[in-house]
């Protein structure tokens, strides 16, 4: 993530592992669901980072051949492109429950990727941000209970799988540019065509 990177394919790397690879896999195993079986997909709340506004160019080079590359700017992209994917999913797979999650702030290794400055600052500020962080263990409970909705006898009140965004286990607060279903649409067909599948 330090620098920009691609895949041996071509695609940008950020992009290529956290949204194109997910789009992929899901598309393939679609048909393999059971009706009102799900699909959750892992986001984050960085998506945020992306206004509607940036939109139109990032949909232009969702590669980042001639945009500015930045690590979190590009991460960011590639998560507001998970938001458009699960919201688009119970679209095309219409027997498919789909849920997007942020899992929240969890201590994992990913700076291992950045540059020595942002590895360095996270050994400085470990043990704060430990306190402020979730263990791994817990930084799954969103995603579980997006799984478990409804399987354990809890009312679903309205939440039917059509893309919701959860964080901490609720309902969250998702971006107007992640809410609009024309660029869900132009993500899902720009990705269906990177990837090579045929599904409508």
């Amino acid at each position: 993530m330090a620098e920009q990177r691609t895949c041996a394919n071509g695609w940008e790397m950020c992009v290529g592992c956290n949204h194109l690879g997910h789009f992929l896999l899901a598309n393939l195993l679609a048909s393999w669901v059971v009706p009102n079986g799900k699909i959750v997909t892992v986001s984050s709340s960085t998506h945020h980072l992306i206004s509607e506004d940036d939109v139109p160019a990032v949909l232009a080079d969702p590669m980042c051949s001639n945009r500015r590359y930045t690590t979190f700017g590009q991460y960011a992209v590639s998560k507001l492109f998970n938001l458009y994917f699960a919201s688009h999913l119970p679209k095309v797979h219409r027997h498919v429950r789909s849920y997007v999650v942020h899992p929240g702030l969890v201590r994992t290794n990913v700076v291992k990727n950045m540059s020595a400055l942002m590895r360095m600052g996270d050994m400085l500020a470990g043990p704060v941000l430990g306190t402020l962080q979730k263990h791994p263990t817990k930084g799954c409970r969103s995603i579980l209970h997006c799984v478990l909705l409804g399987e354990t006898g809890s009312v679903l009140d309205g939440m039917e799988g059509r893309g919701e965004y959860y964080a901490n286990s609720a309902l969250g607060w998702r971006s107007v540019a992640s809410m609009n279903e024309e660029y869900a649409l132009k993500v899902w067909n720009m990705s269906k065509e990177l990837v090579g599948t045929k599904k409508k």
